[in-house]
């Protein structure tokens, strides 16, 4: 029935109360109820509906943008079809789109204004961020949308974020702005969203942090060449945007450097926007053009000198194969290794868990048929003792007749 196929897509649960009056006496009817993760869906002969919005905010850095929310049509807020105690094939839907492995960013408010939120957050290398450039943010369980960040880098991480609040997120006044800071130590803030599961994104995520890692040691030995031309080679690998701007990271290279040598003393700035590793996705990575017009823009040796034989820059690169430690400590070529190994624990782990679910439900299904459902040869054996038993009981009233008739009709009779 349509409950059995509803509590297959998100939790169910129904009610059934007597109608009274304002006295609360008993009408004699009855009110069903049907809801759907603990909100009314059915009350009655009323009933409420959701409908799919397009989103205008990112939860993770490779969304695409417009993914669609599901929201109460009535009241415009969203339904939370994967909170944690949500079930069925929706929630399963979202995780895979949406799981994250709770990897999404979080710290403590440490600053706040009318326009901006700061937060601070245990040191993140910045190859390893996965933040999207804009999104949604909750603090004292307010959602803010924000349209761009800046972050501070230490030379351990980024230590703290900056986020700039979209227009219909700003403070209504300061009073807000202060209730948002706390005391500056207290208060969370969480970005996106957070699911417990290995979907989409956790993957993404994991290419993002190898490809960053391995791009950035490339070029780091390129830019220490020159080309066949004997030019200074600049970054092979480069990040492109949708308005087509290129990324090369030779910004990002010389304040890392300025930082260096400068002993840290103070953190450098990391936007958004601007000019980093950060920009270098799988959806955004490319080879730069002057390498793809003319295959001499590319780097063989460290001095053009050394003669066309000399290939020292090559067996640099060679070495990022095997001796570079890339992704969780392993080389290059064992990435994909290792994400394959993700992927198939988290599959037997997922199949076992449907396979349970599945025999579960198949031994409930048995249960209710032996109880509601009708059997045919325990019907047919209950149709024959009913007829014998109807077959003895006409026998004895027609002895019983008999009986009487002798006793009434001819006893004493001359």
């Amino acid at each position: 029935n349509l409950i059995d196929e509803l509590s297959g897509i998100a939790d169910v649960e129904t009610k059934e109360f007597e109608v009274t009056n304002s006295n609360g006496q008993n009408l004699g009817g009855t009110n069903y109820r049907v809801y759907i993760n603990g909100q009314t869906l059915v009350d009655g002969n009323d009933y409420r509906t959701l409908k799919c919005t397009s989103s205008k905010y990112l939860n993770n850095q490779m969304d695409a943008e417009g993914m669609y929310a599901i929201t109460w049509e009535d009241t415009g807020m969203e339904f939370n079809a994967k909170g944690a105690s949500a079930n069925g094939s929706l929630k399963a839907l979202f995780m895979i789109r949406d799981g994250n492995n709770n990897e999404n960013m979080k710290g403590t408010v440490s600053a706040a204004d009318l326009s901006s939120i700061t937060i601070k957050i245990p040191d993140t290398k910045v190859n390893e961020l996965s933040l999207a450039n804009k999104g949604r943010i909750m603090v004292n369980n307010k959602f803010y949308y924000y349209d761009g960040w800046t972050a501070k880098v230490g030379e351990n991480g980024v230590n703290s974020v900056t986020f700039k609040l979209a227009p219909e997120s700003q403070m209504a006044d300061q009073a807000e702005a202060d209730r948002v800071k706390g005391d500056g130590q207290s208060n969370y803030l969480t970005t996106g969203s957070s699911m417990d599961a290995m979907g989409i994104p956790y993957y993404q995520n994991q290419i993002n942090e190898f490809l960053r890692n391995f791009t950035q040691a490339f070029n780091d030995i390129e830019k220490q060449g020159v080309t066949l031309d004997g030019d200074k080679m600049g970054a092979f690998f480069v990040g492109t945007s949708p308005t087509g701007n290129t990324f090369d990271a030779d910004s990002w290279d010389a304040k890392v450097q300025a930082a260096k040598k400068d002993g840290w003393t103070t953190d450098i700035e990391l936007s958004s926007d601007g000019d980093s590793y950060y920009q270098f996705t799988a959806t955004t990575l490319a080879v730069n053009s002057k390498s793809l017009k003319d295959s001499n823009y590319f780097a063989t040796s460290t001095q053009i000198t050394q003669g066309e034989a000399k290939y020292d820059t090559v067996e640099d690169l060679l070495k990022l194969q095997k001796d570079v430690r890339m992704f969780r400590g392993d080389s290059a070529e064992t990435f994909l290794e290792t994400l394959i190994s993700d992927v198939t624990v988290d599959v037997n782990k997922t199949t076992t868990s449907s396979n349970n679910y599945s025999n579960l439900s198949t031994a409930i299904a048995t249960q209710r048929t032996s109880v509601s459902g009708v059997d045919e040869d325990e019907e047919a054996m209950n149709l024959i003792k009913f007829q014998n038993a109807y077959n003895l009981a006409s026998k004895m009233i027609s002895v019983m007749s008999e009986m009487y008739d002798k006793l009434i009709n001819e006893t004493g009779v001359v």
